[in-house]
């Protein structure tokens, strides 16, 4: 285990190399799916594509959720933890 990897709860350790089949946005809340479980997000939450361009989605806006869509079918690939970001999810590559 590398020192980066320590730092992340064993609980997000176990999502690495989960497929996301699911997203769905509601007024209060965003939620990521895979095979066998899945996350809610309320508040907040910001995406940063391989690109760099910032997706922010906040709660009361549903609709600025629909960029999180290219998730689809992708694979998280690292996690990583910030002071601002309760947990960040990288993908391998991004489609569409």
């Amino acid at each position: 285990m590398s020192d980066e990897d320590a730092l992340v709860p064993s609980i997000l350790q176990s999502i690495k190399r989960e497929e996301i089949c699911q997203v769905a946005f509601g007024r209060y809340d965003l939620q990521l799916n895979w095979g066998d479980g899945g996350f809610s997000c309320t508040g907040q939450l910001e995406y940063k594509s391989s690109n760099g361009e910032i997706t922010m989605w906040t709660e009361g806006n549903p609709f600025d959720a629909v960029p999180l869509l290219r998730l689809l079918k992708q694979t998280i690939e690292t996690i990583e933890i910030g002071w601002t970001v309760f947990y960040e999810c990288n993908f391998p590559m991004e489609t569409g």
